[in-house]
């Protein structure tokens, strides 16, 4: 599988090949804003989508000479699942969360609790403040 995101619109673009290495199947998936997604994660059945606030600010950037792109604390961060054979964007559940922002996803799997349902678990480094300046 292969994950990338888009300087020029808010999308992830999300490709599966098989063990010859033909596509199988390629999502353009909607997310919130033009994202930093420094990372992505994979169960057995379903991809993770981050969907951080961390922005592309080119007004700022140039203006203040700060890093491209700027955590907006002020927006949540939001997670999407998508089974992995999907062929339908669509087909992603969302989940909101406070804002905060992820460089990296230590591992990802199924599981089912005490009452029977089915969970995801993701473990990752997670930040309430990221301040990434290039001076």
């Amino acid at each position: 599988m292969a994950f990338g995101y888009d300087l020029n619109e808010p999308v992830v673009h999300y490709s599966l090949f098989d063990k010859e290495r033909k596509l199988v199947s390629y999502n353009k998936i909607q997310i919130a804003g033009k994202r930093f997604l420094h990372d992505f994660a994979a169960t057995e059945n379903y991809i993770i989508i981050p969907d951080l606030p961390m922005e592309a600010d080119p007004e700022n950037c140039i203006k203040d000479g700060r890093f491209l792109y700027q955590l907006k604390k002020n927006l949540p961060a939001r997670y999407g699942f998508l089974k992995r054979f999907s062929k339908d964007q669509k087909e992603t559940q969302w989940f909101e969360l406070p804002s905060h922002y992820c460089f990296h996803y230590g591992n990802a799997w199924e599981e089912k609790n005490s009452l029977g349902e089915e969970l995801i678990i993701l473990w990752g480094c997670r930040a309430d403040e990221m301040d990434v300046e290039m001076r």
